[in-house]
């Protein structure tokens, strides 16, 4: 896990894409960007790989997890600022 590079998660910013049910797309974006946006609040948008180290391996996990998603349903939306995103 200490391995993580900045650049990818600075790249992909916030969420997974293991999407297999028949949930509306826009509800799964939303309900992911919710999450990222949670998870990058409790280490205050710092996306320092020390700061993002400091998560939690559960909530690493997720986070990677949902940006791997993202990059699937809406690569768009990890070219948007954090701030921005998670108003």
């Amino acid at each position: 896990m200490k391995s993580l590079s900045i650049a990818s998660i600075v790249l992909a910013l916030v969420l997974t894409g293991c999407s297999g049910s028949n949930e509306d797309p826009q509800s799964k974006i939303a309900e992911i960007t919710d999450r990222l946006c949670k998870t990058m609040s409790i280490i205050g948008y710092d996306y320092s790989e020390s700061a993002i180290q400091t998560l939690d391996e559960g909530l690493l996990r997720q986070l990677l997890a949902d940006i791997d998603e993202l990059k699937v349903l809406a690569p768009s939306v990890l070219d948007r600022r954090l701030t921005e995103l998670c108003k």
